[in-house]
């Protein structure tokens, strides 16, 4: 959301719910602050949709921009998939009755999962190994589908705080191995 938009449905939710009425002009500013931050990359229409069904909840009190965030992004929720369907496309790929290429084009954690597996591997491997092989598909799958939920909700701060600190302690590294390697001795 840009700042504009946040703006709007802030102004709307204190309109809205009247003990919001009651806060003084810094704390609304401060509230407001958040809710830019926190909503920064939620899309408009899904801000907007996640505080008509909060309203519709019959809260007494605003929301806060974390439930705001949570509704939102249950409502773009992209996952549909679960494990043994993808797994459906690998055997479908294995009989010839599709390529993994098409298969890893419409679904990347397909991709990810047979890429670690090896096509190879699952396309020549015995047939008796067919169970194992699906059940460490379907482990990997839901692992990594949960990750990606994971990253898709936090917040772009604080991911931009984690690059921050990698950068940081790498750089860090780098000048303490430097620092170190500077003052060895070459032998003679």
């Amino acid at each position: 959301m840009t700042p504009n938009e946040v703006t709007a449905l802030f102004s709307l939710a204190c309109e809205t719910y009247p003990m919001a009425r009651s806060e003084t002009t810094n704390s609304l500013k401060t509230v407001l602050r958040v809710w830019r931050t926190v909503l920064a990359d939620i899309p408009a229409n899904h801000a907007e949709s996640a505080f008509w069904r909060y309203t519709a909840e019959e809260h007494e009190f605003r929301p806060n921009a974390g439930q705001l965030r949570q509704r939102a992004l249950d409502i773009s929720n992209t996952r549909q998939r679960h494990a043994l369907e993808a797994w459906g496309d690998v055997v479908a790929a294995i009989n010839g009755e599709m390529t993994i290429s098409d298969a890893n084009a419409y679904d990347p954690i397909l991709a990810a999962v047979v890429d670690a597996l090896g096509w190879r591997y699952l396309r020549d491997g015995p047939p008796s190994a067919m169970t194992s092989d699906r059940a460490r598909f379907c482990d990997l799958y839901e692992h990594l589908a949960s990750q990606q939920e994971s990253d898709r909700r936090e917040l772009p701060a604080v991911k931009q705080i984690r690059a921050d600190l990698k950068t940081d302690s790498t750089a860090r590294i780098n000048n303490l191995v430097d620092q170190i390697t500077s003052t060895m001795r070459t032998p003679k």
